[in-house]
Order: structure tokens, then sequence, then C-alpha cells
């Protein structure tokens, strides 16, 4: 029989990064607090499993309570440009781009970044599902412009090189721009923590 101390400090493990010091430091916490506390842990819990949706479009995270919601707020949003389509690594950098209110375009979640040495690509990025947004955008005369917003870091930039490079033949064939947040960014920039004025510049000044 497993140890439920331990089960529970692997799953928080699980979480980024998080490590087994710190995994036990929240068991050891969860372990001081009432029984109110656990329920309303709990609760929360199951309403994010049943509330939180995965856009089918952009692959963002968003809540609704219609259990047959497809497609976030920013996709149904018909004030928004579908010209534009920036792609960001995960849901924390779409989330601090729009609170800056600086951009009102469409967004496209990659998920993770590419790994350095990799070799089964599709199973880090939506790379599939990025191609065919781009087809669908495109064959409807929407779509522009994309825009890479990966961090300016060695991964970052291998990320847009690899996506780049995917998707270079739509590109071409429906001729689309392709351009890269601007030099507003410094090198190293996690988008999570990057602050509104900053994405502006940045934005403005992309090539």
């Amino acid at each position: 029989m497993h140890d439920p101390f331990d089960q529970l400090v692997q799953i928080f493990k699980l979480f980024p990064g998080i490590g087994i010091r710190q995994a036990k430091r929240f068991v050891y916490f969860l372990l001081q607090q009432d029984q109110n506390f656990i329920n309303r842990m709990t609760q929360a819990l199951q309403g994010t499993r049943e509330n939180i949706h995965l856009c089918q479009e952009s692959f963002q995270f968003f809540t609704d309570q219609d259990p047959a919601a497809i497609l976030s707020p920013i996709v149904r949003d018909t004030t928004r440009t579908k010209t534009q389509l920036m792609i960001v690594v995960k849901d924390l950098d779409l989330e601090n781009i729009e609170r800056t209110n600086a951009y009102q375009g469409q967004y496209f979640v990659l998920g993770n970044l590419v790994p350095m040495i990799a070799t089964d690509v599709e199973k880090f990025v939506r790379i599939n599902e990025l191609e065919a947004l781009i087809i669908q955008r495109a064959q409807n005369n929407d779509l522009q412009e994309i825009i890479f917003s990966t961090p300016t870091n060695p991964e970052g930039e291998h990320t847009r090189a690899y996506v780049l490079g995917r998707i270079q033949t739509l590109i071409d064939q429906f001729n689309l721009q392709t351009t890269t947040l601007g030099r507003g960014l410094s090198t190293g920039t996690e988008l999570e923590y990057i602050d509104p004025d900053t994405f502006r510049n940045a934005l403005s000044g992309r090539n």
C-alpha cells in the first residue's frame, strides 16, 4: 500500500518548477489546514475541471459554464481583428499580453517550447494544429500577419525557428507576413513577466 503522504508529494512534483523539498512543504501546509480549507480546495479543483475548456482554435484555456463551449471569448469577439495571429508559448504569456491592452488580434498557444534536442517535436508543441488553423484562416482571407512572441532566449529562438520552418510553405502559398516582437524585449525576457510599456514598444517595433 502506497503512503498517502508520498503520493501527494509525487503529485506536487509534477507541477512546473517544483522540486521534492517544495512539494513536501505543500503537503505539510495542507496537513495543517482544517477540513473546511480542504473542502474548499476540493470544490475549486472540481469546478475548474467542469467549467474550464480548451479553445478548439487558439488552444487557450477559458472559463465558461456552458459545457458545450468550444471557442474562447477572444476568438468569439467580433471586434478583434482576425488579420493578425500571435504565436505564444503558454497561457500565462497570453494573459499578460492581454493585460497590456496593446494587442487586439488573435492568438495561438503552442503549449510548450521545442527542446534543443528532440525528434518527436509534435509531442511538445501543437504544430499540426497551428498549420491547420493557418490554412483555415488564410483560405477565408482573414489572416495577413503571423507574429512570433516566443521568449528571447536560446530555447525561444529555437522554437521560433522550428515553427517558422514548418509553416514556411504556407506563408509562401498564402503570401503571409511574419514578424517578431521588436527589441523592446531584452535578451532572456519571459513574456509572462513583461510590463505593459515594454510590450507596447516590442509590439510596435516588431519586424
